[in-house]
């Protein structure tokens, strides 16, 4: 993931609505002040192509308390990645060494 597609993602982060967590409860991802997010149901049709709507609402859940702190963990290995290429380049060998 590009350096530029994290920003973009911590900023609509930002924009978001500040919680400890949200949590998901059955077809329904909740947070603070009843701001909950619904699963609808499909047509019977779709049903085989599709989850439980419990199960999208944990997958949502998951996602939005863990997308900060992933985005954050991106970050800091490529500072790790950048401070060890500077290294192996201060110690004279070969930067391809980490490609």
């Amino acid at each position: 993931m590009t350096k530029q597609r994290r920003d973009q993602l911590r900023e609509i982060a930002s924009k978001s609505t500040k919680v400890v967590a949200w949590y998901d409860d059955g077809g329904t991802v909740r947070g603070p002040f009843n701001r909950w997010f619904h699963c609808t149901d499909v047509p019977e049709q779709y049903r085989s192509h599709v989850a439980w709507a419990g199960d999208d609402c944990t997958f949502a859940a998951a996602a939005m308390n863990n997308l900060v702190p992933l985005l954050d963990e991106l970050d800091a290995m490529d500072k790790e990645i950048a401070d060890l290429r500077m290294e192996l380049l201060l110690m004279g060998r070969d930067e391809d060494a980490l490609k």
